[in-house]
């Protein structure tokens, strides 16, 4: 089996028999935080139970830290497992991706038979995401995978070209995203944006999740500023 996934410390040892300066995944060359080992080490007596598979307390104190309902937080083992869970759920036909990206993503869909459309990034742009991407977001792509800040690029989308990629919704759904991200100034309920559409919390919800879903944007309004204003 070939291993897409960076972080194969250990292959690289068996191969070449010395540990590497690996930047093939994002983890700290700072080592563990103090504060990560010992609460690894608190929880040791309570290595031989199963934990909590909705990660309640976990999802709680992160909906605390970042201001969103803890429904909306959906806790995985990585980034790769939540990908793959996605992909699972939704099961699009036809998909478009950056290249280079994280190449999870491409796993993913092509593992439900999804056919997967690649952009490809010039060097000459930098390997920046583009105008030109818009025209490839054509009707038949069930799902976009945007990776902020890229991976292993690095760069980030602008914001200005972040609305354009948003236009490709219908406007109810731009002013819906807008206003739930507090683009337009102070974030907005779901029950005060429902009501003003005449339409149920739970479907602006919908609305927001599609859009969130479709982009991979960050779901708290801290985030989304940090990546679009820049």
């Amino acid at each position: 089996m070939k291993l897409v996934h960076g972080g194969d410390t250990v292959g690289y040892r068996e191969k070449y028999g010395r540990d590497a300066l690996d930047f093939s995944a994002n983890v700290s060359p700072l080592g563990l935080p103090e504060g990560v080992a010992r609460a690894i080490t608190a929880a040791l007596p309570m290595a031989d139970r199963y934990p909590d598979p909705l990660c309640r307390e976990l999802r709680a104190k992160l909906a605390l830290h970042e201001g969103v309902p803890a429904e909306q937080i959906l806790c995985g083992n990585g980034a790769a497992d939540l990908i793959f869970r996605l992909v699972w759920a939704q099961k699009p036909s036809r998909a478009l991706v950056t290249a280079p990206t994280f190449a999870e993503y491409a796993t993913a869909l092509e593992s439900v038979g999804c056919t997967v459309e690649r952009f490809f990034l010039r060097e000459q742009e930098d390997f920046a995401v583009t105008d030109a991407f818009c025209a490839a977001i054509r009707p038949g792509v069930d799902m976009v995978f945007l990776c902020q800040p890229n991976n292993p690029t690095g760069q980030v989308i602008e914001r200005p070209l972040m609305e354009k990629i948003l236009e490709k919704y219908p406007e109810r759904y731009r002013d819906i995203f807008r206003r739930r991200m507090g683009m337009n100034g102070e974030r907005e309920t779901l029950e005060d944006i429902g009501a003003s559409y005449g339409i149920t919390r739970e479907r602006v919800r919908q609305i927001e999740a599609k859009i969130l879903r479709d982009f991979r944007l960050p779901k708290n309004k801290a985030k989304f500023r940090a990546f679009a204003e820049k």
